[in-house]
């Protein structure tokens, strides 16, 4: 064993951190930016030296058996732009001199907040990162950000559960010609509701063939809690083939598994086929005639970029322990939502899909499905326009002609389009009061 003197010893250890700050300074840097109001940390690397790990879904397997798992590499110095504090100024009400986090924006009461809430805030919902700026790098390259709490490293992305899918159509979303349909319904169901299942298909069909068009709709459903397949689904599978099944227990808390599983099957295999993707709760209605109509105004690549639906504007965040919308200041502290598209019904255009099916992996799971992912992708994607939303900071459109995001549809939305002339909107309305649709 070979000795060093104490003093040797002390002057090795200096000239090996020496080596290492050197190899560092030559690695990467990281500069602090102030971005509009934000504080944001921008991570930069040269491209030679990068720290790459892979986190793949496994293979399709037998039959119609495959997996809907994100895919992708992590890259640790990805340079993206991470949202980190906000001035306590712009939003307490008492004031104050210092940048909070998103973590002690909890300890601000709810009546502390300014209203209106600046809309900037929300971009610091973790993950803190910039959302187009991820999205864009993935779809360029397959790779995403690993997050540093300047602790430790996190892997990326924050919410990507392991869904599979059971079942699909042998006939909706196949191989076929570019806009095969009108549009396509992906329709919320739970396992029991097989009346409304019914009388959606004969509601739909009855309409398709008034105005002629040809219209996809599937019915998409997870697994009862013993994880077997109904024999009466079974049946009702070989009747009809337009069911989607997925892998996860089919609970009204999976609501929002249930909405990333549609999300990321539209992304795979149906963007080929529609334009638009209209996204509805089986006890509600849609009114085919009225939507047909309102399209034909629209250009097609308006209807491709767009989001439709009845926009619900300041809503509150219910922290009322007894209720099932209950959320606690640590998962959400802002004390209202932003605007966002209504969950019964609401419409995506097919270029919007694979962005947010790519967003909901970097959204922190949120189980109220109604205002997730819609509200995160709204305040973390788009900019408020007079009637419109933008998806991105920099598009400037004319607002007279523009391809609309987030588009508030006039009042009688849920009249016009959503609902029978029954008003088929009712969690209490039984479908088959609905015959005036």
């Amino acid at each position: 064993m070979v000795y060093f003197p104490s003093f040797r010893r002390g002057f090795i250890s200096i000239l090996v951190l020496l080596g290492i700050v050197e190899i560092f300074n030559n690695t990467y840097f990281t500069r602090e930016l102030v971005l509009s109001t934000f504080k944001t940390v921008e991570s930069r690397v040269f491209p030679t030296l990068r720290h790459l790990r892979s986190f793949w879904g496994t293979e399709d397997t037998q039959d119609d058996n495959y997996n809907l798992n994100f895919r992708y590499s992590v890259d640790r110095f990805l340079p993206v732009t991470r949202y980190i504090t906000f001035p306590l100024y712009l939003i307490s009400k008492k004031g104050g001199d210092r940048n909070v986090s998103f973590a002690e924006m909890a300890q601000i009461d709810d009546t502390d907040w300014k209203i209106p809430i600046n809309p900037d805030v929300y971009l610091l919902y973790p993950q803190g990162l910039s959302l187009p700026e991820v999205v864009q790098k993935y779809r360029e390259t397959g790779l995403v950000p690993e997050i540093s709490d300047f602790t430790f490293y996190l892997q990326s992305p924050v919410n990507n559960p392991s869904l599979s899918v059971i079942h699909s159509s042998n006939l909706v979303c196949t191989a076929g010609n570019t806009n095969s349909y009108a549009t396509m319904i992906i329709v919320k169901s739970a396992l029991t509701n097989y009346a409304q299942r019914l009388r959606l298909r004969q509601v739909i069909r009855k309409q398709t063939a008034q105005i002629n068009v040809t219209v996809a709709i599937l019915f998409s459903l997870g697994l009862p809690s013993n994880g077997k397949v109904p024999p009466e689904l079974v049946q009702e599978i070989t009747q009809f083939d337009d069911i989607l099944l997925a892998n996860y227990t089919d609970t009204y808390m999976n609501l929002t598994l249930k909405t990333i599983t549609n999300l990321r099957f539209v992304h795979r295999h149906c963007l080929h086929t529609s334009p638009s993707f209209v996204f509805l709760d089986d006890d509600h209605g849609i009114n085919l005639t009225q939507l047909h109509e309102f399209f034909s105004k629209l250009s097609l690549s308006e209807v491709r970029r767009s989001i439709f639906g009845f926009i619900n504007s300041k809503s509150p965040v219910l922290r009322t322990r007894k209720s099932k919308w209950f959320t606690e200041p640590e998962a959400f502290p802002f004390p209202k939502y932003p605007d966002y598209a209504a969950g019964p019904c609401y419409i995506i255009g097919a270029e919007l899909i694979p962005k947010f099916s790519i967003a909901a992996a970097f959204t922190q799971f949120f189980p109220v499905e109604d205002m997730h992912p819609k509200f995160i992708w709204a305040a973390r994607f788009c900019r408020r326009r007079p009637g419109f939303m933008f998806p991105d900071a920099d598009m400037a459109f004319n607002e007279k002609h523009i391809p609309v995001v987030l588009a508030s549809l006039p009042d009688n939305w849920r009249l016009a389009v959503c609902n029978s002339r029954n008003h088929w909107n009712s969690h209490t309305v039984n479908p088959s009061d609905s015959n005036g649709l």
